[in-house]
């Protein structure tokens, strides 16, 4: 179950973020959830937050962040019933995401 404090929508936000600046048309699973860690690391670092409150477990091939991780795999839904694709497909098709992220993010 996410923590009270776990934003999907932001977490969604984050991943098409990073989908545009890595210049791909799609960012796989593994790749998008090790950027993620990599940046709540770094956010940490330089200003002493993260920038998803979530916790981060040791898995096969690395760190990474566990909610995030979980609701990009299915396994977890939110508490109103969304999946996290329904959230990403939400962040893609707002009139307030940037054109350039929906291109490099593959949305719509």
């Amino acid at each position: 179950m996410a923590s009270a404090s776990y934003n999907a929508r932001k977490a969604a936000q984050v991943i098409a973020y990073l989908a545009m600046k890595a210049g791909h048309a799609r960012l796989p699973v593994l790749k998008a959830v090790k950027l993620v860690y990599l940046a709540d690391r770094e956010s940490l670092s330089r200003f002493g937050f993260p920038l998803l409150e979530e916790p981060q477990v040791s898995m096969p091939h690395g760190p990474v962040n566990s909610t995030t991780y979980s609701h990009i795999n299915g396994e977890e839904d939110l508490e109103n019933g969304q999946t996290f694709l329904r959230i990403v497909n939400g962040v893609c098709c707002s009139q307030h995401t940037p054109r350039k992220i929906k291109i490099y993010a593959g949305c719509c």
